[in-house]
């Protein structure tokens, strides 16, 4: 599975509107694919982990966790939590709106019918 995860992220590094993708495993490691190159890794990395160390209590406290943005700066994550625990970060400009709703959806498809 986590080899099929890593293939998604790289497949899709040049999907238009995103800036990066990130990923934690069942086993609550990460994954990232920059889309830009002008993003700090510490920046992503540090995003990422805000939003991942949230689903915990969103579930505590009985909030939905299978879809959920978070506004984080000058950027958008849009998340997809799976069954089996992991979730999918794509991160999108805040200003323009970027990602087209349409390559959101084929994202989070796709991320949900890998196996």
């Amino acid at each position: 599975m986590i080899q099929a995860i890593k293939d998604f992220l790289a497949r899709n590094s040049k999907a238009p509107g995103v800036m990066a993708l990130a990923v934690q495993y069942p086993d609550k490691s990460t994954g990232f694919q920059k889309c830009l190159s002008e993003i700090p890794d510490e920046a992503l990395e540090n995003a990422w982990r805000c939003v991942t160390e949230t689903i915990p209590v969103l579930k505590l406290n009985q909030f939905p966790t299978a879809r959920f943005r978070w506004i984080y700066g000058r950027a958008v994550v849009h998340c997809e939590c799976r069954k089996d625990g992991s979730c999918l970060g794509v991160f999108a400009s805040k200003e323009n709106e970027e990602i087209n709703h349409l390559e959101l959806d084929r994202l989070v498809a796709e991320f949900q019918s890998l196996a």
